[in-house]
């Protein structure tokens, strides 16, 4: 967990209590983990039909294993977890039974007769303690052996949840606690804690559902959040899971928590053809994979205190990729985020170019595929050139960006999702088909983790595009989404699958805080999850992703103010905090460069909007020229980042949160905050707002904008909507 207060923080710890059973099995080791996520218990059947020449006539066989789910943190009740012993049930067809114990797995049991079999596990410690229970149905054929991977998952009733926090009352003058656990249903439970002597509070629940559950505690000091913790807990029927999170090392003090306002960032910079001078005033920086590794060495010995953070996108892939990256060709069609498909009629060579499928319309005559489309089949994509329903065949480019190859009939087929130019969307979600990539089955996320999360991350990750739901691809990128890849149409609205995608997020996320080890980890989540982050990235904001359609005060109140905005985000969650307002020159996707243009002017007004909105709170400030480039596209510098190049930090530290100077109703409100050196004043309102000071303040005196920051002493003043200002003691 990472732990430390808003102004003096502790540099990143994770606490790491994370217990794997494990033995090994030949040469592979086999680890029982009972996943925290309801979505983790989704049953997963491989049926590999194999001849089995041993078998009796008229009988088939099953080989039973257990699906080891996620590896995460997790805090375990006070009893051995260790299994040392399967016990499998099954039940079938006319009365028929089998029971089979073993310490080893996969366990083989034959002689079964035909038909439906509904087969059990409890898994048992040196104690003959059930820690863990699992169920599964599969059907038998005569003559073959079906190899069943079986999700194991707590019991289901009560437990015990005792939990202790402890801190330093020296420091910490007026505490409370804010609790919380989400359980493996996806049901929040806030933790009422009670403050026994000082410096200690307690939480105990003798009837806890049981579950593995993610629990998020947090610290206050006088409504100032100073220290939290993400946990998984796992909760066994009639026992106990003990918990003692201790925040004593709040008061010791961190060089990301300690610099002063403004604070600035940049995401994806141009590292080939650098302004190091430039590129080292910023606080952090965000890269690509694609980086010059001189370029960050360089940086970092100008600015020691500058931080690196590896930008990574595991729910889109660009086409780009696939030309110089091998790994990205071990990648099966399941893992991708489809559409409703279909299967081949027929099958194809690697030339044919007319190919027929059973269908080309949906059971609503929607048509499963459209000119443009481009679609995926085994481990080839291709580009739909035209469709011909009344033959039922499609007009293809083969080896579109992935090659050419030979495909049987029966084969699915089905068109890729596309958010991103020139990418395709990846399934994050618990419904995504397991596959054996050469690395034992798993989905796209773990294969991902793996692959894409190595020892090049950095001082920590940037997680781009991670966001809560996905259903809302549906209208506007897709016709449809089949998660499972059953060439089947949801009728529920995309929420279980929105409910999938959330837990895996969840899911993923605590293991990534295990496989990183006391990084940081961002998002590009627009403030989802927060409670597992250090903090989240606000793109477009202020903006509403359109050049063409003014930005309403609606839209920035979601963006700032909400429960999930950025102010209360850059406020809470995992500590140091690098949440980050990135404001756009340009909202919409362009293929040319804007500052190629000699006569080319930063829009300032938007800049003081971004940069004021961005100080109302505690996070980090970027002005970048546009959503295709970011940073690439040319740095911009402004005379607000620094005082007119008078020295970076200018304005100190907060004295004040943000408060409402003028409420107009429904068109808005305008807020200030107040700082060591100075205030800032943002009107995201529709009205032009005077203010009235207290006192009298200086204008800066830039040369950038000489008629806003003329240096003059003022008392009052007029600021247009959506426009902001930095005012000097």
């Amino acid at each position: 967990m990472f732990r430390g207060n808003e102004r003096h923080q502790s540099s990143f710890n994770i606490s790491n209590q994370c217990k794997l059973n494990t033995r090994k099995e030949g040469h592979q080791t086999i680890i029982l983990y009972l996943p925290f996520v309801s979505c983790i218990f989704l049953a997963l059947l491989i049926m590999a039909f194999i001849s089995c020449t041993a078998l009796e006539p008229r009988k088939g066989a099953v080989i039973l294993d257990i699906d080891p789910g996620y590896q995460i943190n997790t805090v375990l009740p006070d009893i051995d977890m260790t299994p040392v012993q399967y016990d499998f049930h099954g039940s079938g067809p006319n009365g028929s039974s089998f029971d089979v114990s073993d310490d080893q797995l996969p366990v083989y049991q034959r002689g079964l007769d035909f038909g439906e079999w509904t087969i059990t596990v409890n898994a048992k410690n040196a104690d003959d303690i059930i820690v863990a229970q699992g169920l599964l149905t599969t059907t038998i054929h005569s003559g073959n052996a079906v190899t069943l991977l079986i999700p194991v998952q707590p019991i289901t009733g009560y437990g015990v949840l005792d939990l202790t926090v402890l801190w330093n009352e020296s420091e910490i003058e007026i505490p409370s606690l804010q609790g919380q656990i989400i359980t493996s249903s996806d049901v929040p439970i806030d933790l009422d804690f009670v403050m026994q002597d000082a410096g200690r509070a307690e939480f105990i629940d003798n009837n806890f559902p049981t579950g593995y559950h993610a629990m998020s505690v947090q610290l206050y000091d006088n409504d100032v959040h100073v220290a939290g913790a993400v946990e998984v807990v796992r909760i066994v029927e009639n026992q106990t899971t003990s918990s003692v999170l201790d925040f004593h090392d709040i008061n010791q003090s961190s060089d990301q928590d300690a610099l002063p306002y403004p604070r600035l960032a940049m995401w994806w910079p141009n590292s080939w053809d650098p302004d190091l001078d430039m590129l080292e005033r910023y606080d952090y920086i965000g890269w690509g994979d694609w980086e010059n590794e001189t370029t960050l060495e360089n940086l970092k010995q100008l600015n020691p205190e500058q931080l690196h953070f590896m930008s990574v996108n595991l729910a889109e892939m660009d086409w780009d990729d696939w030309s110089d990256n091998p790994l990205m060709y071990q990648i099966p069609a399941v893992w991708f985020l489809t559409q409703v498909g279909t299967v081949l009629a027929e099958g194809i060579d690697e030339t044919q170019t007319t190919i027929s499928v059973n269908e080309t319309r949906d059971v609503n005559l929607d048509p499963l595929f459209e000119p443009g489309d481009t679609v995926v089949c085994g481990f080839e994509s291709m580009r739909v050139v035209a469709v011909n329903h009344a033959a039922s065949t499609l007009t293809v480019e083969r080896g579109f960006v992935r090659p050419a190859a030979v495909h049987s009939a029966g084969e699915r087929i089905a068109a890729h999702i596309t958010f991103w130019p020139e990418s395709w969307v990846m399934n994050m979600s618990t419904l995504c088909p397991r596959y054996d990539a050469g690395n034992g089955i798993e989905r796209w996320v773990e294969w991902a983790m793996r692959n894409d999360m190595g020892e090049s991350t950095m001082d920590g990750v940037i997680l781009d595009r991670l966001e809560q739901t996905q259903g809302w691809l549906v209208g506007s990128y897709a016709r449809t989404i089949d998660p499972d890849c059953t060439n089947t149409l949801i009728e529920d609205d995309y929420e279980a699958f929105d409910d999938a995608w959330k837990e895996s997020i969840q899911a993923m996320l605590l293991e990534l805080r295990t496989l990183l080890d006391g990084k940081a980890i961002i998002a590009n989540s627009v403030g989802a999850f927060p409670e597992f982050l250090n903090g989240s990235i606000y793109e477009s904001c202020p903006g509403n992703w359109s050049d063409s359609i003014p930005e309403t005060y609606n839209d920035w109140e979601e963006a700032v103010l909400g429960s999930e905005g950025y102010i209360s985000v850059s406020k809470s969650g995992f500590v140091p905090n690098f949440s980050l307002v990135e404001t756009y020159e340009l909202e919409e996707y362009y293929e040319d460069n804007p500052m190629d243009d000699p006569s080319f002017v930063p829009n300032y007004q938007r800049m003081r909007w971004g940069i004021t909105t961005a100080l109302l709170g505690d996070g980090y400030f970027s002005y970048e020229v546009g959503i295709k480039g970011h940073g690439s596209l040319g740095l911009l510098w402004f005379d607000e980042y620094d005082n007119a190049g008078e020295g970076r930090g200018y304005l100190g530290y907060p004295t004040s949160d943000a408060f409402i100077v003028h409420d107009y109703g429904d068109d808005g409100k305008v807020f200030r905050r107040n700082f060591d050196n100075g205030i800032v004043i943002c009107n995201p309102s529709e009205r032009e707002t005077s203010i009235s000071l207290e006192n009298s303040f200086f204008l800066m005196e830039g040369a950038q904008q000489p008629g806003t920051n003329t240096g003059e002493l003022v008392e009052t003043l007029v600021i247009s909507p959506k426009d902001g200002i930095v005012l000097l003691n």
